[in-house]
């Protein structure tokens, strides 16, 4: 089975899982000219992350066919923070936490005015956010691969495919290669030998998503969810490893 038809199967099978998170929640109203949820959740912004990561999952198979690599970090940038999200708003499930009601509060509200603050203060803010979403997802992945795990090993995954959201020089450079010319490749890099690379980082963030989707399904105490992902997991690896051996 080709690594394409595996992703796609495996993308197929995460976008069921993820109607049946959508089945408990309702639908969003019309409500002013737009659509919304009346009364959400914490469990409403894990289903709109967890569809942010099918929906980007499958907009990299669309890239990776056409060669534009450059584009896929900065997708693989929001998929991995939308994944660490979810680790942090269902650490302490169903226990609500401070800073995640402020997170839910502040994800709804997207009316409320931000505060005027200089450049320092703003970095600052953001960095403290995001130590602890990291901090949830190192503490879970220690728990769960026996390995002691600290929050900037977590940074250092978030921080690898910032220079593709922000355009940074090396990753700009990335785009110059001498196949099949020597010029820098606006129209996709088919021909690179990168392309391998990003199709192992594809199923990565498959096998990741998969693992969240369980966590999430764990959380909820949906035990069927949990069992459907299981088969998922050790069907994909079962074809991933199948793959690597031949």
């Amino acid at each position: 089975m080709s690594d394409r038809d595996i992703c796609r199967e495996s993308i197929d099978h995460l976008e069921n899982i993820i109607g049946v998170f959508e089945k408990e929640l309702g639908k969003p109203e019309l409500i002013d000219g737009v659509f919304a949820y009346v009364s959400p959740t914490v469990k409403h912004v894990c289903f709109l992350k967890g569809l942010r990561i099918v929906s980007g999952l499958n907009a990299l198979l669309v890239l990776l066919h056409a060669g534009y690599l450059t584009e896929m970090g900065v997708l693989v940038r929001t998929i991995s923070d939308c994944i660490n999200d979810i680790y942090f708003l269902l650490e302490h499930f169903p226990q609500m936490m401070p800073e995640v009601e402020k997170y839910v509060s502040n994800f709804f509200n997207d009316i409320i005015e931000e505060p005027e603050i200089d450049e320092n203060d703003r970095k600052k803010t953001h960095r403290i956010k995001v130590r602890k979403i990291h901090a949830s997802r190192a503490r879970l992945l220690s728990e769960h691969m026996n390995l002691e795990i600290d929050r900037d090993t977590v940074y250092r995954i978030y921080s690898a495919y910032s220079g593709y959201v922000h355009a940074a020089y090396a990753n700009i450079m990335e785009m110059y290669g001498d196949r099949p010319q020597q010029k820098f490749h606006l129209r996709g890099m088919k021909g690179m030998s990168r392309v391998r690379d990003w199709r192992e980082i594809v199923l990565e963030f498959i096998r990741s998503t998969i693992l969240v989707f369980g966590y999430m399904a764990e959380k909820y105490g949906d035990e069927d969810v949990v069992q459907e992902i299981r088969r998922s997991l050790d069907w994909f690896e079962k074809q991933t490893h199948a793959k690597n051996d031949g």
